[in-house]
């Protein structure tokens, strides 16, 4: 795959989302952190902290009642909307007519900056099947491919306009643990050749640890911050690192923060 858009850098200042619950309210936040460029940050917590909440906020997709999201000093919104963030969900969200190819060259129909890279999308094709080893599927109609296909399908059609930012929502939570591990391993090669500034949410402690430089673990309800903790080792990043040691202790501290965390609140 060829060059990037430059990386873009996220910051999140006192993000915080409220919303009705019945005939009270929710919140989620207060949030403040840092994504430098280039860097992998893993944001992993139990179900309904509002991590899914945070990433579509960063996307520009819904807009915090409270606090401000940036990329590189800019709005969300706007920076979607010329396709410079890529976004993948637990639902790969394929077109059941379009085969993979045309799934993944969609965004091209859909952002008025990617349509720029019209001309240039066939390299842009070919790049990104050979980064996500999918050459060989690019005729199959989703319907003839595996979930995990499914999903690196839609991670390929994240990456295909070159953004500054791919953001990730549980891309592999549907997935057993197997494939999801697997799946892990694969993308931590393809963000390590992307070198795009990537947040990915996860419940999955393990999984986050095989992907992400940083690993930010949030409480449960109002989903504010616990610890973080960085994630040191080396890419690329092959099956090996399940049983080594550090990869162990970390993912045994991690997985007790966030039980904790579960615990007092109940």
């Amino acid at each position: 795959m060829s060059e990037a858009v430059p990386a873009l850098g996220i910051a999140g200042e006192g993000i915080r989302h409220e919303y009705s619950v019945g005939l009270g309210h929710a919140a989620r936040g207060p949030l403040t952190f840092k994504v430098s460029k280039g860097e992998v940050l893993v944001i992993a917590g139990p179900s309904g902290c509002g991590k899914s909440t945070l990433l579509r906020i960063l996307a520009g997709l819904l807009g915090p009642t409270e606090g401000l999201a940036k990329l590189d000093g800019g709005s969300p919104t706007d920076l979607r909307k010329r396709g410079e963030i890529g976004i993948a969900f637990q639902d790969p969200g394929l077109l059941p007519w379009r085969d993979v190819s045309e799934n993944i060259l969609l965004p091209f129909e859909l952002s008025p900056r990617a349509a720029e890279g019209r001309n240039d999308g066939h390299g842009r094709l070919e790049g990104v099947l050979e980064l996500t080893r999918l050459e060989s599927y690019r005729n199959f109609l989703p319907h003839q491919l595996s979930g995990g296909l499914r999903q690196r399908v839609a991670v390929a059609r994240a990456l295909v306009t070159r953004p500054g930012t791919l953001l990730l929502d549980e891309p592999f939570g549907s997935l057993d643990v197997l494939t999801r591990m697997t799946l892990a391993l694969e993308l931590s090669r393809v963000l390590a050749h992307a070198k795009t500034t990537t947040v990915l949410v996860t419940h999955n402690v393990e999984e986050g640890m095989l992907v992400g430089n940083r690993m930010i673990l949030l409480s449960a309800r109002p989903g504010r911050i616990l610890e973080t903790i960085e994630l040191s080792m080396p890419y690329p990043r092959g099956a090996e690192l399940l049983s080594d040691s550090y990869f162990i202790s970390q993912s045994a501290h991690a997985r007790a923060t966030l039980m904790k965390a579960i615990t007092d609140v109940a």
